[in-house]
């Protein structure tokens, strides 16, 4: 390797990887935080923390890690996370799949996606204070993690709205 790269390990030039494990060009062309993140982050900074920009990793059962984009605050007590989607670049069994995999590690995700930010910017900040108001201890099984996965990332958020206002 290093007759080819001058370096033992090429993984160390810097440029080459990003030290999140991706390539340097597709960090360039993502921005932190989003519209809707920032958007999110600036009209409740007293409950939630951003976080999306890789400053926080919950650690999964398989060995793998998730970097959420909002913790609810104090987290030490809600083990609460809120993931923002776009509906261009997810899908509903993606984030179902991200729900179960929080929920694995006795972590509640509320999902929202963007277009229902769009449609209804107030009812989506009376979701989040709803689910961020349900703070039960770590060792609690809290409501919103029993709530179906489906019902959590539904896309047209109707039936996120029905469950979160059946938790009240």
């Amino acid at each position: 390797m290093i007759e080819r790269y001058g370096v033992d390990n090429p993984a160390l030039i810097p440029g080459v990887f990003d030290p999140y494990g991706g390539n340097p060009g597709h960090l360039a062309k993502k921005t932190w935080p989003t519209r809707w993140e920032s958007w999110l982050k600036d009209k409740l900074p007293e409950i939630l923390l951003y976080t999306g920009k890789k400053t926080f990793w919950i650690d999964l059962n398989d060995g793998r890690r998730r970097n959420p984009d909002f913790l609810v605050l104090p987290y030490e007590t809600t083990r609460k996370v809120i993931e923002v989607a776009g509906s261009h670049w997810h899908t509903p069994e993606e984030m179902g799949q991200r729900v179960r995999e929080y929920q694995s590690v006795g972590v509640s995700c509320l999902v929202i996606w963007d277009h229902e930010l769009k449609r209804d910017k107030k009812a989506c900040l009376e979701m989040v204070r709803k689910f961020a108001a349900d703070s039960l201890s770590p060792s609690e099984t809290t409501r919103s993690a029993s709530l179906r996965d489906d019902d959590m990332v539904q896309p047209d958020g109707k039936a996120v709205r029905a469950a979160q206002a059946a938790l009240v």
